[in-house]
């Protein structure tokens, strides 16, 4: 995965305009099956789509058909302007981990596309009314899957890529077979929040961060604002900043965490991708390191791509 596909980039809906010779006219949404645990009553009914006031792109390539009435698949765009939508928030959250589709997860053969579907709730309650959707999805007669986050539209959407190709909702907090995601941000800035049944760990995964950097040689985010500390009781002070060297040429080996705080080995400097340097000028520390901002936004990530 590059240094720079950590994809929490925020993201519009998109709403679809039929142009004809008497003018532009809207387009109904298709009626869609009503989601597993809720009754056809308590469903949101279709509505006509409305022009909306400025420019929604839509998501590049096969996009599959929502799985409920109301979602709408999120791009993968910039975050929005500010002029156009209002306040927002501009700080992804990566939370404790990510809720996730397995690939090996059996597919629903019964649409036009095949597809696995996880649920987000209201509630933690397989009764209560859905708020959005995490779909792995393929065109019919395709091996392929691709990752497609289903949410209300003009939400700013909160997926991660965490491994090539692996995509997740960043969760929060975790009870009782479920977990409260962050799908994404409305226009006014405030999260949208859902619960996902875990319980079901055939299909669906949970990847906490303290689990997938275990063994991992990791790097900063950006070494520019990157700080160092001797110990836990440091960490209320400045920091030291990291010696002058490329971000390719050291490794953080995690050994614990607390909190937003990780205790790691700092080795410098390190012979990557077939760099030539002189190892016998090779020094391992211990320090701690915060590698997520008080918001949850990790500031850490590996391993590393040549």
């Amino acid at each position: 995965m590059n240094r720079g596909a950590l994809v929490a980039a925020g993201s519009l809906a998109f709403v679809l305009v039929v142009a004809c010779d008497s003018g532009a006219s809207k387009q109904s949404v298709p009626a869609a099956t009503p989601a597993p645990g809720v009754s056809a009553a308590a469903q949101p009914t279709a509505t006509t789509a409305a022009v909306p006031p400025v420019s929604e792109p839509q998501p590049e390539g096969w996009v599959p058909e929502s799985p409920l009435a109301g979602l709408v698949a999120l791009a993968d765009v910039a975050p929005y302007d500010t002029a156009s939508y209002g306040s927002r928030v501009d700080s992804t959250t990566h939370g404790l981990g990510v809720v996730t589709l397995r690939w090996s997860a059996p597919r629903d053969t019964s649409s036009a596309a095949p597809r696995r579907t996880l649920w987000f709730r209201r509630e933690p309650s397989a009764a209560a009314r859905p708020v959005g959707a995490l779909v792995l999805a393929s065109p019919r007669d395709s091996a392929e899957g691709q990752f497609f986050l289903f949410a209300p539209p003009r939400t700013r959407r909160n997926l991660v890529e965490y491994e090539n190709d692996g995509y997740g909702v960043p969760v929060d907090s975790l009870a009782s077979g479920w977990a409260r995601a962050i799908l994404g941000w409305d226009s006014a800035g405030a999260r949208i929040i859902g619960w996902a049944d875990t319980t079901d760990t055939a299909r669906v995964q949970v990847v906490r961060w303290v689990d997938h950097f275990r063994d991992v040689p990791l790097f900063f985010m950006n070494d520019r604002t990157a700080r160092l500390y001797e110990s836990l009781s440091d960490t209320l002070g400045a920091g030291a900043l990291l010696p002058s060297i490329d971000r390719a040429d050291y490794d953080l080996t995690m050994l614990e965490t607390r909190g937003r705080w990780m205790r790691v080995t700092f080795t410098w400097p390190v012979a990557r991708c077939g760099a030539e340097i002189d190892t016998t000028r090779t020094t391992s520390r211990t320090l701690w390191v915060p590698y997520q901002d008080p918001r949850g936004k990790l500031l850490v990530w590996g391993p590393h791509d040549c």
